[in-house]
């Protein structure tokens, strides 16, 4: 369990990447939920951190694979890693 960032550096709607136990981590703020996926796309490489996020998925910038951010889910049969995040007070940590 690593603490990553505090609440107040992520708004809604954004996003922040941080290196975690030798991987490239984006912890993204939908509506205030918290979620955690690896950064680098499955298909190409491309930086999910840099995607937009619809409806609760990422979509890659690189080839638009769109990815659950509670599941890992892609629509190219690809799945994305998704980590678990905790909030404690105003501190937010991945289980890795």
């Amino acid at each position: 369990e690593f603490k990553v960032a505090k609440v107040e550096e992520i708004p809604i709607g954004g996003v922040k990447l941080v290196e975690a136990n030798a991987k490239s981590i984006a912890i993204f703020n939908v509506n205030g939920r918290f979620h955690a996926c690896n950064a680098v796309c499955p298909h190409m490489g491309g930086p999910l951190n840099e995607g937009a996020v619809e409806g609760g998925h990422v979509v890659c910038p690189f080839h638009g694979l769109r990815a659950n951010l509670e599941t890992g889910e892609s629509d190219m049969g690809m799945p994305v890693e998704i980590f678990k995040v905790k909030v404690v007070g105003s501190d937010i940590f991945l289980e890795i």
